[in-house]
């Protein structure tokens, strides 16, 4: 199964037809607890270059997306802003320095894109023309340095992180279906952020089990355990 993101939220500002946002890679990029800084590739795959900027937000959590004040003095962009030219591809490096504690942090990765006209001549002299604006908001989370993933299960469907960082988790099981037994296999993913729960249960005749993704480690807990 593939990880999927948080959120992704696309706010677009054309002001000519026929525009397509960059290509950023995964939506919610992580930053584990023994990792100072990740890579992000960003690919233009247009036939006109492309000036993007990459800003960062922090905030509380990556569901309300309410900012924290103070900023995010904990990451670097580098570089914040960089040029891609048609069909090609650039990458900027995320710096991470934040507290050696057991706290995690969530940020917005919003890459904002300027499209430079075709005839743009690109001297000391030459004007950047911007035909169109595109901003992409994406999820950075900042793994505690202090790690404690733990979580409770009742073997009947409902989890609880009781660590301090997020959990992304897989339940399956059988749905109500149109086949013999009148069962369809059938799975709910959640994100799951620390003390919150969620019971599964509910949503299958028939609950199987859990899958549960902890960085890149992923492990199985069968119903009833």
């Amino acid at each position: 199964m593939s990880k999927k993101p948080f959120l992704v939220s696309v706010l677009l500002w054309v002001c000519a037809s026929g525009a397509y946002a960059i290509n950023v890679g995964v939506l919610t990029t992580e930053i584990q607890d023994t990792e100072f800084f990740v890579v992000k590739e960003i690919k233009n795959q247009e036939s006109v270059a492309k000036f993007v900027t990459t800003k960062v937000i922090e905030v509380d959590n990556p569901k309300s997306l309410a900012p924290v004040l103070g900023g995010a003095p904990d990451v670097l962009v580098s570089p914040a802003t960089l040029l891609v030219g048609p069909k090609k591809s650039a990458s900027v490096k995320i710096y991470y320095n934040g507290a050696k504690d057991d706290r995690e942090r969530y940020y917005q990765l919003i890459f904002v894109e300027q499209s430079m006209s075709k005839a743009t001549d690109l001297t000391a002299k030459a004007s950047i023309e911007a035909k169109q604006k595109i901003s992409i908001a994406t999820i950075l989370v900042a793994r505690p340095r202090v790690l404690d993933f733990k979580y409770e299960v009742d073997g009947k469907g409902a989890i609880k992180n009781v660590g301090n960082s997020f959990m992304q988790t897989v339940a399956i099981g059988q749905c109500a279906g149109d086949t013999a037994d009148g069962l369809t296999p059938c799975a709910s993913e959640e994100f799951i952020l620390p003390g919150e729960r969620v019971d599964f249960s509910k949503k299958f005749k028939v609950f199987d089990g859990y899958g549960i993704w902890h960085g890149l480690k992923y492990e199985f807990i069968a119903g009833g355990e």
